[in-house]
């Protein structure tokens, strides 16, 4: 991840900045799915100084335009397929990846097989991304797992303080933990109707889905109800 390879460089970082400065040969393209904070530190030697091109999610259209780029370099006619005659098919898979353009590529390939259901689609999708989120999970502290478990568990967005009552911490130990993972851009603070609270959820709702869908054999029921009432919502 770039902001990793960032902070490894320590005090050399203002000599590769000086390089980057002098040398207009070299060009450094990064990608990182959170914010760095090397970046964004007015001290920091990198403050400012590279572009920043936020991929923000995709509308439906551009979505589909995306997929069907992709079916026709790799040759997948079953995806233009499902494209024009079972548009609820990929309709319900933007709809659980919100558009995400990093996921627009799975979607593709996935679009393209045989339909069994669509929960089964939903199963293949984090299937390809159990090693990515398990791997983001597994370097949390495990103060910090635990955490992120009552929120993935809750869903909608819960406070510091039901996390604490879950959890049996200290309220001001779990705000804290709470605002670091907001930091660290795993999880986000959201208004909660009806209360002057805030509260927490997980960033990525696909990540959710995924922590959701390994949890228990209810969750995993549930998600696949969802996924299929929203083949049939699209599909009308």
């Amino acid at each position: 991840p770039v902001g990793r390879e960032a902070a490894r460089l320590g005090e050399s970082q203002w000599g590769v900045r000086e390089v980057l400065s002098q040398d207009n040969g070299l060009v450094v393209i990064g990608a990182t799915s959170g914010c760095i904070e090397v970046f964004a530190d007015y001290h920091a030697p990198f403050f400012e100084f590279f572009n920043v091109h936020e991929l923000c999610p995709l509308s439906e259209d551009e979505a589909r335009a995306v997929v069907a780029t992709l079916a026709a370099l790799c040759g997948t006619p079953g995806a233009h397929t499902v494209l024009e005659h079972d548009p609820g098919r990929f309709r319900a898979m933007y709809a659980l990846s919100e558009g995400m353009p990093r996921m627009l590529a799975l979607i593709a390939g996935i679009v393209a097989a045989e339909r069994s259901s669509t929960a089964s689609d939903l199963e293949c999708m984090l299937d390809q991304l159990t090693p990515y989120y398990r791997a983001r999970f597994a370097e949390l502290p495990p103060q910090a797992q635990m955490l992120v478990d009552v929120v993935a568990l809750h869903w909608h967005p819960i406070t510091a303080a039901a996390c604490a009552e879950q959890t049996r911490l200290d309220v001001n130990i779990v705000s804290a933990q709470l605002n670091r993972l907001v930091k660290h851009g795993l999880l986000a603070k959201v208004s909660l109707s009806g209360a002057s609270k805030l509260g927490f959820q997980l960033v990525e709702r696909l990540f959710n889905l995924w922590y959701l869908m390994r949890a228990t054999p209810r969750s995993r029921q549930k998600l696949a109800w969802f996924a299929e009432f929203l083949y049939e919502l699209h599909s009308g």
